[in-house]
């Protein structure tokens, strides 16, 4: 029902992600080459900063980050090589360009998000449009002139709820998707207010140019605003922009997938789905993201034994490079990989390091055409085995 949905949404959030990647450690770069190519001329800035000089003029205004402290400085002219204002400005404005880099970035994320959400809602109400109040609705005669059909005026109707839902806000939401959808969403309840920030600082960012304002200070939890006044200026590092990203994807694919299985409940394509989300997540060392799908699956209720025996040895890796051993022997202790592929198999011998078993089931996978040898480099459940000499000595035969 939501597939192609969900891989056009997956699909949006990799290629932001990539984009960020490939863009952002060349203005890195090039910020790191213009300040060696200049050093000498900050280095009167450095001593006066270390020396906390302050200067008679207000010539020149630094602000000095570090966490949520601001320390600001004021200095004179006469400190500085007649350059270094060219200099500093140039510095400025490649700063800018990372800094607009990540709040673009978030903005677009967010558009990603609504444009989904916007999706699902139409995918839902159109399947069930008695779900959305309109039989409630009424239609002016002028209004009716427009639609050559019933069906016109439905989707019209439909529209007109979506476009309000949208313009409310990130809690108003919530609200539609426990009381009307029935959803419990217990991830995306437990991060409303991390999400809910979000929000609010995309607003601040596209309405307010960053400058904090009483809406922001209102509507945010009093954690997130800590030392923060009205006017002080928000911006978006690289660890917010990546924090954003994962929290909003998994949340809103999580909520789609329980809306599906309420609707489809024998549908095969939500744990797949699931699956690849939390391994991919796990690929990229996003172990924290990884966990919080795996527990979801652990709970989806379904007779799929081989994709859940799966999702029980990635629940172990996971645990492990979280360095909770105790709950990943709770979870290997459970695993029975008898009716498994053998690309489940390889994953557990890999787990609990058996490699006697990984060398007798590695000649069945690949005839099988259930692994490639690829996958002993490249894939992260074999990082560890794949470096056994015995697996070496097979590898060199």
């Amino acid at each position: 029902m939501f597939v192609k949905l969900i891989q056009e949404f997956t699909e949006n959030i990799e290629g932001l992600n990539e984009f960020v990647n490939s863009i952002e450690p060349l203005l890195i770069e090039k910020q790191s080459k213009f300040i060696n190519e200049n050093s000498s001329l900050f280095i009167p800035l450095l001593q006066a900063i270390g020396n906390k000089k302050n200067g008679i003029k207000d010539e020149i205004e630094v602000e000095i980050v570090s966490g949520k402290s601001k320390t600001h400085y004021n200095f004179s002219s006469k400190q500085f090589d007649e350059n270094f204002y060219e200099v500093f400005n140039k510095f400025n404005r490649n700063d800018n360009h990372i800094k607009l880099l990540y709040k673009n970035s978030l903005i677009s994320l967010l558009s990603s998000v609504e444009w989904f959400f916007s999706q699902i809602l139409h995918t839902y109400y159109n399947k069930f449009p008695n779900a959305s109040g309109i039989k409630k609705k009424s239609l002016t005669f002028e209004e009716l002139k427009r639609f050559e059909s019933i069906e016109e005026a439905e989707k019209y109707l439909i529209d007109q709820k979506i476009e309000g839902i949208l313009r409310s806000s990130f809690n108003d939401w919530l609200e539609l998707l426990i009381k009307e959808f029935s959803l419990k969403i217990n991830l995306l309840i437990s991060e409303k207010d991390e999400i809910n920030e979000i929000y609010q600082r995309r607003n601040l960012l596209v309405h307010n140019g960053g400058l904090v304002n009483t809406i922001y200070l209102s509507k945010v939890e009093k954690k997130y605003a800590e030392n923060l006044t009205l006017s002080d200026r928000i911006d978006v590092d690289s660890k917010y922009l990546e924090n954003s990203i994962s929290k909003l994807h998994i949340n809103f694919l999580l909520l789609t997938t329980e809306l599906w299985q309420k609707i489809e409940p024998e549908s095969p394509y939500i744990l797949t789905i699931l699956v690849q989300t939390s391994y991919q997540y796990f690929s990229d060392k996003k172990y924290s993201i990884a966990l919080q799908v795996c527990k979801y699956i652990e709970e989806y209720k379904s007779d799929n034994d081989e994709v859940k025996t799966f999702n029980k040895i990635l629940l172990s890796f996971i645990f492990i490079k979280l360095d909770l051993e105790t709950e990943a022997q709770e979870i290997i202790k459970n695993i029975n990989i008898t009716n498994s592929n053998s690309f489940s198999k390889l994953g557990y011998f890999s787990l609990v390091n058996d490699t006697e078993k990984f060398l007798t089931e590695l000649p069945i996978a690949i005839k099988k055409g259930e692994f490639l040898l690829d996958f002993l480099d490249e894939n992260p459940l074999f990082e560890n085995i794949s470096k056994n000499i015995d697996i070496q000595n097979f590898l060199n035969k």
